[in-house]
């Protein structure tokens, strides 16, 4: 399903983009000339096109994606937020953390679920990064900063 140009009287030009899921197959093609003499005579001749996958690594600014924006969070509440990459293969995306990363955050690999709970004495600002993989391409990181404040604590007696 090609286009096929004539772009001289002796020469022409084929286009063709196989299909998405033509990872590595290869594709048979018959190319027929034909003159306009008497009688009209014509040649065939058949050529193997092998496509060869090309995987792109998931994406964050695709349509469809989620990362959570800067946070500023209070010692001692959860900070949660589920990630999303899109892989144009369809190819599962795991998820990562930044190593090291702030002691109890963790991200679910497969759901991209992020969850940290800032506990007393974090107070601060935490670089986070997440990372998509498709374990094909290579991984794509997504940044993050929280900013934890302090817990209004009560004051306690002794």
């Amino acid at each position: 399903n090609g286009v096929l140009t004539q772009t001289s009287p002796t020469t022409a030009s084929y286009a063709w983009t196989p299909p998405f899921a033509a990872n590595d197959v290869p594709f048979n093609v018959t190319f027929t000339v034909t003159d306009d003499g008497v009688p009209v005579m014509s040649d065939s001749e058949m050529i193997t096109i092998n496509t060869i996958y090309n995987n792109t690594p998931p994406s964050w600014s695709d349509p469809g994606a989620l990362v959570m924006p800067d946070q500023t969070v209070i010692e001692g509440r959860k900070v949660e937020f589920t990630y999303r990459a899109i892989d144009a293969q369809n190819d599962p995306v795991t998820y990562t953390l930044n190593n090291p990363s702030p002691a109890g955050a963790v991200i679910n690999p497969s759901t991209g679920l992020f969850s940290w709970t800032p506990v007393i004495g974090d107070a601060g600002t935490a670089q986070i990064i997440v990372f998509a993989s498709d374990n094909i391409a290579p991984v794509q990181p997504s940044p993050l900063t929280v900013v934890t404040v302090n817990a209004n604590n009560p004051p306690g007696c002794s």
